[in-house]
């Protein structure tokens, strides 16, 4: 593995996937080296918005407040590119009736009924839970970065296991991501989660087993749906499993403190 290589493959996944300010000279190449560095840049959003979440709070001295600016701050700092692919996610999936006709309406840029009001709803749901996971939970920062990893992580077993939809398009390249580099960087990933668990708190390995298990039914089902749907995935999937990841990830962790299972 060149090092040299793969720090310029994690720079492009963060140039690419956040609005981070990265030297002009270096430009992402959009190819398989850098997808699978998904759930690290999704370390660092989490991280970064953690970060502002203090600052606001510092200032105001009111969680909702410095909630609402974190989520500003997030969408900003992402391009707003998940929640764009679950606008047009929705709309497609909503008004379509066949692949051609989804296709068409998730490429389209106007946004749709479908579309504003799963945003709205999205918007609100995300703002309940993480109130009540920042106000209740103690660890709620491991928990918020550890959102934005796994709902990225998820990601990657999309782009490896199912074909692309389109004839073109962005994501397409990602297709030709190899078996050999995907799994080691599982490996990786796994492997810094077992260090975590063993050195910062053991009780964390049966909530992340929930996590795992949690992902999992998400990718069944969204696989099924994308392949009986349109044949395979999109940009605009990806975003849309990636905010409904996120959004039930926070929902568990609420169900699972209010019935006091653990924490």
């Amino acid at each position: 593995m060149n090092l040299k290589k793969e720090f310029y493959s994690l720079i492009s996944a963060i140039q690419y996937f956040t609005r981070i300010p990265i030297s002009k000279n270096h430009h992402f190449d959009f190819n398989y080296n850098s997808i699978v560095y998904l759930p690290l840049v999704g370390f660092f959003i989490g991280l970064l918005s953690i970060v502002f979440f203090y600052l606001c709070f510092f200032i105001t001295k009111e969680v909702e407040i410095a909630i609402i600016f974190m989520m500003i701050f997030h969408s900003i700092l992402t391009g707003a590119l998940h929640e764009d692919g679950f606008s047009d996610f929705f709309d497609g999936f909503g008004g379509g009736y066949n692949k051609d006709q989804i296709l068409k309406i998730m490429k389209d840029p106007q946004i749709g009924s479908f579309a504003a009001i799963s945003l709205i709803y999205l918007i609100l749901l995300k703002f309940y839970l993480l109130k009540h996971i920042f106000v209740n939970v103690q660890t709620y920062y491991v928990i918020f970065i550890l959102v934005q990893v796994f709902s990225r992580w998820v990601l990657l077993f999309f782009i490896k296991f199912l074909p692309y939809a389109r004839s073109d398009g962005k994501s397409k390249p990602f297709e030709q991501i190899s078996s050999r580099r995907f799994w080691i960087f599982q490996i990786i990933y796994i492997n810094l989660l077992i260090i975590y668990i063993i050195f910062y708190d053991k009780n964390f390995f049966y909530f992340l087993t929930l996590f795992f298990l949690v992902l999992f039914f998400v990718f069944l089902y969204f696989k099924n749906l994308l392949i009986k749907k349109i044949e395979g995935y999109t940009g605009d999937t990806l975003g849309a499993i990636q905010q409904i990841s996120e959004i039930l990830l926070y929902l568990l962790v609420v169900l699972f403190y209010k019935y006091q299972l653990f924490f």
